[in-house]
């Protein structure tokens, strides 16, 4: 990472701010727009659909297509409608779809395609109508009964995947992070917080060759590692309520953190929530229930957050883009269909089972309020899969949850590691992490299907795959780009750039101020770090949260949200930028170099540039109180992009 410190004056930390905007906008989010490629280039997936998309399948899609048009698929489009195939591969004027676009006659009341979107159209047929090639996926075998290979083995094996792409593509990396970097990314990836100053100077001053393998696996064991991600699954269970804001739920927060810290199998933690009885006190997993009272709710969440699958279409009609049906959805609901929720427990009876149902086992009615379908009986189904046999006093959901976390379920193992990849390299293989279908391919196949092979043959060891990913070249690679790269966002030749969450800048924060007291998971909401909540006042955690999130929870890891109101709260917020006890610490520190050094390595995690110390030195030399010198010190920094984000 550049160095950001660049002006020192009155109006510094505002231009250190902008710098943050500045940067991230320097850094692409998606590929620059193409010229339309050679005709043999084209393919309906990447070139022809996204198109087709936009003007098109709002008629044209697989609820109620006119024409009986469906124009989703390739396979569909050469099959065509009532008036036979809408293209004739390699002849656009004998193709009916190329004569409606080039004529203007369709699409009927919308903006007409673009001139290089019509020019795509026809490249795509004249070059013979091709699809993507499906790429061919071959596993690395393993030894009989092996379970989980050698992590740095592992990262060896990511790695080589990603660098023969970039080598196919003639795409250059960047080069190694430094270790200021990899120890201030590892510690925001893993615990959710910046390294203290004495962890970075004793990382950066270890001169072991092996101390980044060794970090990874301290940071593991580390209390701070189920904090992190309990509050991580936590935030993806529970929705917002009617007012954009969350309401915690520290039980299962706790229960989430002891479970990653005990390193639970994944899918004994999955089937925990699915199975969920009792009290909340007594089992906190019941809140997946409570916060997700209806099958309905209880339907969309499982499939988002255990299959990377959106079904929120599919409820009251076939979904008009994908494979899915109304009848896959309700299939699913219909294992819910016993569960009793409310704010303090969960109960499952075969009771509570609507009288009009005819089917033993999981059934359920399609409510009124749908589309299509209201008022039928759909039996329990696995997604895609089998329709079990089950008794009809029996408890529902168990089947669910055996069939959900098993090797039957092609989705559970892909889900899990796509959205592990997303966390630690802000986009997942298959982007957003909960769409998996058959037009949105992964952008590294055999990738996910090895990540998802070793995942599942180590027992669903989160842990190990953390180590797998974290121990890679790729993840350890630089986010600067270098000539040659610079447009790259899937191909992974750089590090992705990515904005904290609110959670974790907020205990930056704190360890920034001083305010440390880490080490054990919070045994409620709030306590995390203790001096900086009470200097704070009570609920300080959840408001920063509330303020500083994304209130629809539809942002990127690296696109940067924060508005001129979260900018104005860290500016002017005298409780961020008094540089609390770090400064207090330095205040009768007489020597700038050795005051700089440890403002740096409070915030930044490393030390200054002697360009840095020569700038700033003349700043401090000029103030009256030395601890005002320092503080303002501490406002640059803490407001600057490299504090900001995770590079």
């Amino acid at each position: 990472m550049k160095p950001i410190c660049a002006a020192v004056s009155s109006t510094g930390a505002w231009a250190v701010a902008a710098v943050g905007i500045v940067f991230l906008a320097a850094v692409p989010a998606s590929r620059a727009a193409d010229p339309t490629p050679p005709a043999a280039s084209v393919t309906f997936e990447q070139d022809v659909l996204p198109i087709l998309r936009t003007h098109c399948l709002n008629c044209h899609n697989g609820l109620k297509p006119k024409a009986d048009l469906d124009l989703r698929t390739r396979d569909a489009i050469l099959k065509g409608g009532k008036h036979g195939p809408s293209v004739v591969p390699g002849k656009p004027a004998e193709s009916p779809l190329w004569d409606e676009i080039a004529s203007g006659n369709m699409p009927r009341g919308k903006a007409a395609l673009t001139d290089p979107e019509k020019q795509t159209i026809r490249a795509w047929i004249a070059g013979g109508a091709a699809g993507r090639p499906a790429e061919v996926v071959r596993l690395p075998e393993r030894s009989p009964g092996q379970q989980g290979r050698d992590p740095v083995a592992m990262a060896a094996l990511i790695d080589r995947e990603i660098d023969q792409r970039l080598a196919r593509a003639k795409v250059p990396a960047s080069p190694p992070a430094d270790d200021s970097a990899f120890l201030r990314r590892v510690y925001l990836d893993i615990v959710g917080r910046i390294p203290t100053a004495e962890q970075a100077a004793a990382f950066l001053d270890d001169e072991n060759p092996d101390k980044r393998r060794k970090l990874i696996d301290d940071l593991l064991a580390s209390p701070e590692y189920g904090t992190h991600f309990g509050t991580v699954w936590h935030n993806l269970i529970v929705p917002l309520d009617e007012n954009k804001r969350r309401i915690y739920q520290p039980p299962l927060m706790q229960w989430l953190a002891d479970d990653c810290n005990r390193n639970e199998p994944w899918d004994k933690t999955v089937k925990g929530l699915l199975t969920a009885e009792g009290a909340i006190a007594k089992n906190p997993a019941a809140v997946f229930f409570t916060t997700n009272p209806e099958p309905n709710q209880l339907t969309i969440t499982a499939s988002r957050l255990f299959h990377g699958l959106k079904l929120d279409c599919a409820e009251c009609h076939d979904h008009p883009f994908t494979r899915w049906k109304q009848q896959d959805f309700w299939g699913m609901a219909a294992f819910f269909t016993q569960v009793k929720a409310n704010r303090e427990a969960v109960t499952e009876a075969p009771a509570n089972r609507a009288k009009e149902l005819k089917t033993p086992g999981a059934a359920i009615v399609i409510p009124a309020t749908a589309f299509t379908g209201a008022g039928s009986e759909i039996r329990g189904r696995f997604l895609g899969g089998a329709q079990p046999v089950l008794e009809d006093k029996g408890p529902l959901r168990p089947a669910l949850a055996a069939w959900i976390t098993s090797e039957q379920n092609p989705f559970f193992a892909r889900a899990t590691v796509n959205r592990l990849w997303s966390h630690f390299f802000g986009r997942g293989l298959v982007h957003p992490v909960d769409d998996f279908h058959e037009d949105n391919p992964p952008s590294h196949a055999t990738l996910l299907a090895l990540l998802a092979d070793e995942f599942a043959s180590s027992g669903f060891d989160r842990k190990h795959l953390i180590r797998c990913l974290c121990l890679t070249k790729v993840y350890q690679r630089s986010s600067r780009p270098v000539a040659g790269n610079e447009a790259d966002a899937l191909l992974l030749s750089r590090m992705a750039v990515k904005v904290m969450s609110a959670e974790v800048l907020f205990d930056s924060l704190g360890v920034a101020l001083g305010f440390e007291n880490l080490g054990t998971p919070p045994k409620a909401l709030n306590s995390l770090p203790v001096a900086f909540q009470r200097s704070l006042g009570g609920n300080a955690r959840t408001q920063f949260v509330n303020f500083f999130k994304d209130p629809n929870e539809q942002a990127e890891a690296m696109d940067y949200g924060h508005g001129i109101l979260q900018v104005l709260r860290l500016v002017n917020g005298p409780q961020f930028n008094n540089g609390g006890l770090t400064v207090n610490s330095l205040a009768k520190v007489e020597n700038p170099s050795r005051a700089l050094e440890a403002l740096f390595l409070s915030t930044l995690a490393r030390r200054p540039t002697a360009a840095e110390v020569q700038r700033l030195s003349p700043y401090l030399a000029r103030q009256k109180n030395l601890r005002d010198g320092y503080a303002g010190v501490f406002w640059i920094l803490i407001n600057s992009s490299e504090f900001l984000v995770n590079h």
